[in-house]
C-alpha cells in the first residue's frame, strides 16, 4: 500500500470505531474496567464506551497531517472562530472541497464530541475536550494574532468552571504559555492560583510538581582550562532562585594539584 491507501483505510476504521455513536455514548467506560490501564481518577472526563474510542481516533486525526498531495484549496483550520467557547464551536460551520484532510475529520470529530457533552451536560468533560482542542489549534494554527486567541480561551475556561477542579487545568496550561516565553513571574501566580483552589486535582498536584520546578535553587561555576600567564583567570557563574554567591579561591600545592590534575584516577 501506498502513503494515501493507508492514511485513508486507517480513517475508515476510525470512523467505523465511533459509528454507532448512539449506543456507545449511551455504554459507560466502566464496563471495560478489568481491561484498563491507567489513572482512574480523571477517566469522568471521558466517562462512556464512546469517549474512549473518539480519544483514540484523536490520536490519528489530531496530529500532524501526512505528506500526501493537497488540492488547490486545502483545509486550513486559521480560522479564529475555532477558538470559541463550547457552543459557539460546536454550531460552527465548517466547509471545505479537502474533505480528506485529517484535521478536517478531526475538527468534525471535536465538534461531535462537544455537542455530546453539552447535550448531556457533563461540564468538566466539555471543558478537558475544550482545552483538548485548544492544544490542537494552538500548535497547528497560523492564524493571526493566535496567542491571544489562546489566552481568552484559556481565561474563560478558568472563570466559567471555576468552581470546578478542572479550572486547575486551565490555569496550568495558563502557567505553561508564560513559562515557555521566560515570563516566569506570571506563570509561578497561575501554578500557585492552581494549586491553592484545587491542591488534590490532577491540575493541582501538575501545578506543585511545576512550582518546584520553577522554585528549585541552583548554581555552578564554569572555569577555563587554559590560562594565560600573569592573566585573571575567567570564570562563570550560573545560578537560578539565588541571590548572592560567595567564591572561594584556594592556592593548591604542587602535590595537591598532581593529586587532582595529574593522578585522576586515584580518586
Amino acid at each position: 500500500w501506498d502513503l494515501q491507501t493507508l492514511v485513508s483505510e486507517t480513517g475508515k476504521l476510525y470512523k467505523a470505531s465511533v459509528a454507532d455513536a448512539a449506543r456507545e455514548q449511551n455504554t459507560p467506560v466502566s464496563v471495560l474496567n478489568g481491561v484498563l490501564d491507567g489513572d482512574t481518577t480523571t477517566r469522568y472526563l471521558r466517562p462512556t464506551l464512546y469517549d474512549l474510542l473518539i480519544q483514540r481516533a484523536f490520536e490519528f486525526y489530531l496530529t500532524d497531517e501526512p505528506a500526501l498531495n493537497k488540492p488547490k484549496m486545502p483545509f486550513s483550520i486559521n480560522d479564529p472562530a475555532f477558538f470559541s467557547d463550547s457552543r459557539s464551536f460546536a454550531e460552527l460551520p465548517v466547509k471545505t472541497t479537502d474533505t480528506s484532510s485529517t484535521w478536517y475529520q478531526g475538527i468534525k470529530l471535536l465538534q461531535q464530541a462537544t455537542t455530546f457533552h453539552l447535550k448531556m451536560d457533563q461540564q468538566e468533560a466539555l471543558a478537558d475536550m475544550d482545552m483538548q482542542r485548544l492544544r490542537f489549534l494552538y500548535g497547528k494554527s497560523a492564524v493571526e494574532h493566535k496567542d491571544s486567541l489562546y489566552l481568552a480561551a484559556l481565561h474563560r475556561i478558568a472563570t466559567d468552571f471555576a468552581k470546578k477542579p478542572i479550572s486547575a487545568d486551565a490555569l496550568v496550561m495558563l502557567g505553561q504559555y508564560f513559562a515557555g516565553r521566560d515570563s516566569l513571574t506570571v506563570a509561578h501566580q497561575y501554578y500557585k492560583q492552581a494549586q491553592t483552589a484545587y491542591p488534590e486535582s490532577f491540575g493541582g498536584k501538575n501545578a506543585t510538581l511545576q512550582l518546584q520546578i520553577l522554585e528549585h535553587k541552583d548554581v555552578n561555576a564554569t572555569l577555563e582550562d587554559v590560562y594565560s600567564p600573569d592573566k585573571p583567570a575567567l570564570a562563570l557563574i550560573g545560578y537560578r532562585n539565588i541571590s548572592t554567591a560567595k567564591v572561594l579561591v584556594y592556592k593548591l600545592s604542587q602535590t595537591q594539584y598532581n593529586d587532582y590534575f595529574v593522578s585522576p584516577a586515584s580518586h
